[in-house]
């Protein structure tokens, strides 16, 4: 009668071992009756990873290291003024309303502070858009959105000295730059380099949140 052989499980797959055989025909490994596969090829057992370590959280949902309520303001208040008092002042010397009616009587006998009023109008209406393009720098967490706020600063004071030394250029009347550089101006003058130096520290401190 022909040999029945004998059915063994090993790690290649499932396969008939003849009696007394001591290695498997197709993978080579010993047979469990020899004891080496046994031994040397025990199944391994399932690996369960274990987390050692806590999910990161997202960086938006980690505390702020600095308040961040001028910022706040600045966004969603005062550069939107600051573009409306541009707007405004633009109207004014489009319109020459400053003149309080009198505009074409002064513009007839004086012809180029009109065209000095429409330069500066021009240059109201780019303070505008300077103003708006800070806005959304700042509120978009862009990189050197603080430097975008500085320039306004600078803008908009370098606008407050031309204005009226340009119209001393054009017009000799006697004291007219003395009182355009009264104390009030000098006084906003002050005040704007001292808001840039406040901005400066304030988001010097917060670099690291104007990554994008």
């Amino acid at each position: 009668m022909p040999t029945k052989k004998k059915r063994e499980v090993y790690s290649c797959f499932v396969i008939d071992v003849a009696p007394g055989a001591a290695f498997c025909s197709k993978c080579g490994a010993p047979t469990a009756q020899d004891g080496g596969w046994q031994q040397n090829y025990a199944p391994q057992q399932n690996y369960t990873p274990q987390q050692n370590y806590a999910p990161q959280q997202n960086y938006a949902s980690q505390v702020e290291p600095y308040p961040m309520k001028w910022h706040k303001a600045l966004i969603y208040c005062f550069l939107f003024l600051t573009a409306l008092a541009s707007a405004a002042n633009a109207i004014m010397v489009f319109t020459g309303s400053h003149y309080q009616g009198y505009a074409n009587m002064v513009y007839a006998m004086m012809p180029k502070l009109k065209t000095v009023d429409m330069l500066m109008g021009i240059l109201c209406l780019a303070g505008v858009a300077l103003a708006l393009i800070t806005r959304q720098k700042l509120a978009g967490f862009k990189r050197g959105a603080s430097d975008w706020l500085t320039s306004l600063y600078a803008y908009n004071a370098a606008l407050a000295l031309l204005y009226p030394i340009a119209v001393n250029a054009v017009v000799d009347i006697p004291g007219l730059l003395e009182e355009a550089f009264s104390s009030g101006t000098i006084a906003s003058l002050v005040g704007c380099a001292v808001a840039v130096v406040c901005n400066r520290i304030y988001y010097n401190k917060r670099a690291s949140l104007f990554v994008n």
